[in-house]
């Protein structure tokens, strides 16, 4: 038979803990909202570590679920949203803003502004308009090799750097 030892007990406590908090009812969780039940579960947390590292990490572990499933009630609770409208509604066109207000009607487009297909006048050849204004040149630069004399000379003598080029 196997001896049970209390960084066991602590252990399993703890993955039992985390197994059943989605199952808890959800006044459980207003309870830790308040400075008391953080510090419950801070002490707990802390009371568990001199078991052994395994049951402390499992104990963190277990309160760090708590903290997330409380927030996630939270959330849930606000961001229910209404049913999707159906279609139906979504394609009916807005209520007007203002008694004045006029839409005119909507034209379809003709063939030639809206068609995707090549055009016979369309070609892939490329005619510039202009000749091209390229102007781009290397910016004169200083050479981080050569460096300052007193910059090499203080890198020289931390053995950071070496004169010599191979």
């Amino acid at each position: 038979m196997i001896k049970t030892t209390p960084d066991m007990i602590v252990s399993a406590s703890a993955v039992g803990w985390s197994v059943l908090l989605p199952f808890l009812p959800d006044p459980f969780f207003t309870l830790i909202d308040g400075m008391v039940g953080v510090l419950v579960l801070l002490v707990v947390a802390l009371l568990a570590l001199p078991q052994g590292p395994v049951p402390g990490v499992l104990t963190l572990i277990a309160v760090g679920l708590t903290f997330a499933e409380r927030n996630r009630r939270k959330i849930s609770v606000k961001l229910i949203q209404p049913e999707a409208p159906s279609l139906k509604t979504q394609l009916q066109s807005a209520p007007p803003m203002s008694e004045a207000e006029v839409h005119p009607s909507w034209e379809a487009p003709t063939e030639d502004e809206s068609s995707f297909y090549p055009q016979e006048e369309q070609t892939d050849a490329f005619t510039p308009v202009a000749p091209s204004i390229n102007e781009k040149s290397a910016i004169p630069t200083i050479s981080t090799n050569e460096g300052t004399a007193g910059a090499t000379r203080f890198f020289t003598r931390q053995h950071l750097a070496s004169t010599e080029l191979a």
